[in-house]
């Protein structure tokens, strides 16, 4: 049978288990830290790639910008820059990017209202989802997200209804 603990060996294991607690904090902290800082790193090059005449390659970029990059002006705007980008993929990439922003520049806006036009259906769909998160909408991005309402697609009318209600809602706030 175990000894009952002293209360200076207590005081001693209650120490060492909270030293050990903070410095899981500290290690767990640091790496985040570090994570943070490779994609700020990495955020250049991909934006860097954007550029590339392969369009597999321009899609992977805006796909790193759209799931692990910081949402910053910058990749807004490099993701903006693309919206019109030749091939369908890097454009849905692009969309899709922008629809996961919290707020949206009028540059973004004035790209979306041209892309929700787009012939691809995703493309569309993300524009108008995207177009609710302007933070200042332009008359241009209503009247866009009133001709999406009415997309042969079911899922881009739902999303621009939904857009439309988040702008109409932040206006009576």
């Amino acid at each position: 049978m175990e000894k009952p603990a002293q209360p200076s060996e207590l005081r001693q294991r209650v120490l060492q288990s909270l030293i050990g607690f903070v410095a899981s904090i500290l290690l767990a902290g640091t790496a985040m830290l570090l994570v943070r800082i490779w994609h700020v790193s990495k955020t250049s090059d991909w934006i860097a790639q954007l550029d590339s005449a392969d369009p597999d390659q321009r899609r992977h970029a805006a796909l790193m910008l759209n799931e692990v990059a910081p949402h910053t002006s910058e990749v807004e705007g490099a993701l903006t820059s693309i919206l019109d980008d030749e091939s369908v993929g890097v454009r849905r990439m692009a969309a899709g990017g922008l629809s996961k922003f919290n707020e949206l520049g009028e540059l973004a806006g004035a790209a979306l209202v041209i892309a929700i036009d787009d012939e691809d259906e995703f493309v569309r769909a993300n524009s108008a989802r995207a177009l609710g998160q302007v933070s200042q909408p332009s008359a241009d991005v209503i009247t866009a997200l009133q001709r999406a309402e009415e997309d042969t697609v079911e899922h881009v009318r739902q999303l621009a209804r939904e857009a439309r209600q988040r702008i109409t809602s932040r206006r009576r706030e």
